[in-house]
């Protein structure tokens, strides 16, 4: 039986790949909220990430960089492992300036007021660290909504 979630990755090459770099639209409970992500782009629900055929395109040897929220981070953990790779510790903490001034920025949030978002680090396999130079946290600007950094690029 064909996966139904395979179009969503359609223009992706299904070949095997080393790294994968993922920032899934997650579905949030609280979705009416202002800014919630669903007034930008389509969202999917943890179950519909999961069925992702993310395993097809994974090399045996894989690192995956996978973005999250802190009020997704069950999920995120949840997603890592349906898609069969093992979390390490978190690649990246995106402390968020404002666009115009070297202020703070600060999100939405039910708790805390968001500022920091954080980017996890699994592998598949026995993937070989290429370098022991790079740094964790990642001061930069925010831009349009959900964009990361280009420096992680």
């Amino acid at each position: 039986m064909q996966n139904p979630y395979s179009a969503r990755i359609k223009g992706v090459q299904m070949k095997k790949y080393k790294i994968i770099y993922a920032d899934p639209p997650w579905r949030y409970a609280r979705s009416k909220v202002q800014g919630a992500a669903e007034k930008h782009y389509p969202t999917m629900s943890i179950e519909e990430l999961c069925a992702l055929p993310v395993k097809e395109i994974a090399d045996k040897d894989c690192i995956l960089f996978l973005w999250a929220t802190f009020p997704q981070l069950k999920e995120a953990l949840q997603l890592i492992k349906a898609w069969g790779f093992t979390y390490k510790s978190v690649a990246f903490v995106w402390l968020k300036q404002n666009r115009k001034s070297p202020t703070w920025f600060y999100g939405l949030g039910f708790w805390t007021r968001g500022n920091a978002e954080i980017c996890l680090l699994a592998t598949k396999g026995h993937p070989k660290r290429q370098s022991n130079k790079v740094h964790q946290f990642i001061i930069s600007p925010v831009e349009q909504h959900s964009k990361k950094p280009d420096i992680i690029i």
